[in-house]
Parts: C-alpha cells; structure tokens; sequence
C-alpha cells in the first residue's frame, strides 16, 4: 500500500487528474441516462395518454 501511495506522488498528479476526471466522466453519465430515461418515460405517459383519449 506505502509503495503505491510513493509511486503516485513520483507523479506529477496525472493520475489523480486522470481518476477524477473518470469520476466525472461517469456520474455525467449517470446524469446522462437518468434524464435521458425521464425524457422517454414522460414520452410513454403522454402516448399512453392521448390514446386513451
């Protein structure tokens, strides 16, 4: 575990750059979809709507 934690800090803070970034990568994904599934599922209620009508 010391060794790792040594070989991060021989960096020039790429790689914590390089985590973080996929962190935000991937809850901007989470984002992403969770809209994204709103959007198709305020769709459905609408089509299922206007053919009850």
């Amino acid at each position: 575990m010391s060794s790792l934690q040594k070989n991060s800090h021989k960096g020039t803070g790429t790689q914590s750059d390089f985590v973080s970034l996929r962190v935000f990568v991937s809850s901007w994904q989470k984002t992403a979809t969770y809209d994204y599934s709103i959007l198709y599922f305020s769709n459905k209620l609408s089509e299922g709507a206007s053919r009850c009508e």
